[in-house]
């Protein structure tokens, strides 16, 4: 997590905040907790569906990531070494667009 985002979003939050019983602006030092909640809710989408899930669906979900793996890494490094390039190139090649695709 990025202090830069946390300041930037804790900022948003205390901007304009007033005091209940003196009007002046209140100043913290920590920023609010549904400041951070929603910093982080919207780094990690997935945190709002996964509680959700049953454990059906998560073995269902590793059983298919399992798969996909086992057919992707050898045929990454196969189509690597067709190309005449080491294959550890067609690794990156098949990991890193999820991993851009996740940003």
């Amino acid at each position: 997590m990025s202090p830069c985002l946390l300041v930037r979003e804790s900022a948003r939050f205390l901007k304009g905040a007033r005091s209940a019983h003196s009007g002046e602006l209140v100043h913290s030092e920590h920023p609010p907790i549904a400041a951070i909640a929603s910093l982080i809710y919207r780094l990690f989408p997935f945190l709002t569906w996964l509680p959700r899930l049953g454990r059906d669906e998560i073995r269902r979900d590793l059983i298919a990531g399992i798969t996909v793996a086992t057919v992707l890494v050898p045929q990454a490094m196969a189509y690597a070494r067709l190309a005449g390039l080491p294959a550890v190139y067609g690794l990156y090649a098949a990991f890193l667009p999820p991993v851009v695709a996740a940003l």
